[in-house]
């Protein structure tokens, strides 16, 4: 009869093998994911791909796990990836490299993106701010008031009519685009402008803080170990953590 130490052994072994006869792609990064339903449509669109059994994104980190179903050519699996993350979300860019040099520049882009919207608002609350207060004639207030909109609305209006055209209606994009230019269509030119404006800040909000908690996750991955040391009679074996997880499971 086994006792409770062989056993655990024997499933830590087999745990082992099952582990390494799975073949599980590096993970793909995916810089400009900045919402939940966004990586569960990567998700799901990737994992229709011919050749991939299961994929999983994973939001904080900003990274994709892809498990081929078997012996498939690499290079075209990530080409099949590239084009269904950029048909599904456009802004998002597939990037391939170490941890280290992808994260650095994923950080350099968000916050080169952070001041780029910081800079677009000022702009847009300035001139909306001169039209709103200043007497000047009808034209050039209403041209101001366009111009402001177009620096902090432009990408929102291009985005939900590339959505639109993808067969994707009903998102944010498409609700503020027709708050904001019924407003216009009324006449209501400062609230048109301000409603975008508002939107965009929340935006703006929301990215900060979503980069904080990144970095905060990737801090803790950084110190987490890899390892775990399980004791059997007086042998230490060294597990790999969900190994030893499995194992521990009687």
């Amino acid at each position: 009869m086994s006792t409770p130490e062989a056993k655990i052994n024997k499933n830590a072994t087999d745990t082992e093998k099952r582990i390494e006869k799975k073949v599980v792609m590096a993970p793909i990064y995916l810089e400009g994911i900045d919402c939940a339903s966004c990586a569960k449509k990567i998700e799901r669109a990737v994992g229709k791909i011919n050749g991939i059994k299961t994929s999983t994104v994973d939001f904080a980190t900003q990274k994709l796990f892809v498990e081929p179903t078997g012996a498939v050519k690499t290079d075209k699996l990530i080409d099949d990836i590239k084009q269904t993350v950029t048909r599904v979300e456009p802004e998002v860019k597939v990037t391939l490299g170490s941890k280290g040099k992808s994260d650095e520049h994923s950080h350099d882009h968000e916050s080169s993106n952070t001041q780029q919207l910081i800079i677009r608002l000022a702009v847009s609350g300035a001139l909306t701010a001169i039209a709103a207060l200043s007497p000047i004639p009808f034209i050039l207030d209403v041209s101001l008031f366009v111009i402001a909109y177009a620096i902090i609305g432009g990408d929102i209006v291009y985005r939900a009519f590339r959505n639109i055209l993808r067969g994707q209606v009903f998102d944010e994009n498409f609700l503020m685009t027709i708050a904001t230019l019924g407003a216009f269509a009324v006449g209501q030119f400062p609230e048109g402008v301000a409603v975008m404006l508002f939107y965009q800040i929340g935006e703006l909000f929301q990215g900060i803080a979503v980069n904080r908690s990144r970095k905060s996750i990737s801090a803790l991955m950084d110190i987490r170990p890899d390892y775990a040391n399980l004791k059997v009679n007086n042998d230490i074996k060294k597990l790999h953590l969900r190994t030893s997880a499995l194992a521990m499971s009687l």
